[in-house]
């Protein structure tokens, strides 16, 4: 068995990746409304599923120019606004290169919540995350 490597999970904004990625986190999970009623057996809590959701958080590098990728300018000028967004398997040269046949999953998504972090004699590093609007493909 082959572990897939952090490295070859990217999120990319509107066909390109985000660039100087240190890590990205996908998530996908549920609301749900409780249905227990007085025939509910035991104790026990019913709940069904009402929505489905999902996000992504990518955490990179602040770097000056990246012709091929979106930086924190780029990124900072798309907040609030709904962005087409892939979260897919790469290899190749950084990265980049989308593998066919590997993970992938794409949707529409809110340029949400942007933070910056800068340290004294240290790299700059921002974090955005992105709400997913609708369906993912």
């Amino acid at each position: 068995m082959t572990a897939k490597k952090g490295q070859n999970l990217r999120v990319f904004v509107a066909g390109k990746c985000v660039a100087a990625e240190q890590s990205c986190t996908f998530h996908v999970g549920t609301a749900t409304e409780e249905t227990s009623s007085k025939d509910s057996e035991g104790n026990w809590k019913e709940e069904e599923v009402t929505q489905l959701n999902w996000d992504v958080q990518s955490d990179a590098l602040v770097v000056a120019t990246d012709d091929d990728g979106k930086g924190l300018v780029d990124i900072l000028g798309m907040i609030g606004q709904t962005v087409a967004l892939k979260f897919q398997e790469t290899n190749g040269a950084q990265n980049r290169a989308e593998v066919s046949s590997g993970i992938s999953k794409s949707g529409n998504a809110i340029v949400a919540d942007i933070s910056v972090n800068s340290q004294n004699k240290a790299n700059v590093t921002y974090s955005v995350k992105f709400n997913g609007v609708g369906a993912l493909t």
